[in-house]
């Protein structure tokens, strides 16, 4: 199910979202319709490169909870073994691997 996350892109946006979210949460409408709503609606996270995950100065623990992620998961992105992945248009942000 998608998450609540507080990146709307504007308070327009921000309310059609939760308008289809309440949508989703009681079977109005499928995940796929959902997944939609969250490629029009939510912002596109900016990419960082290692360098930049490095200088946020928090704990790897702190900032995984933070992006509700592992912490071997940003371990590896300050190490540039991986990087984090833009949501693509077809899936929605709590289904995306970050790993």
């Amino acid at each position: 199910m998608p998450q609540e996350i507080g990146n709307d892109k504007s308070e327009a946006f921000e309310a059609i979202h939760s308008s289809a979210s309440t949508m989703f949460k009681v079977g109005a409408h499928d995940k796929a319709t959902m997944r939609h709503f969250d490629a029009s609606c939510l912002a596109v996270p900016e990419s960082f490169a290692p360098e930049q995950i490095k200088r946020i100065r928090v704990s790897q623990p702190i900032f995984a909870r933070f992006l509700n992620t592992s912490e071997s998961t940003v371990e590896k992105w300050e190490s540039g073994a991986k990087s984090p992945a833009a949501w693509p248009s077809s899936s929605s942000p709590s289904s995306r691997s970050t790993a």
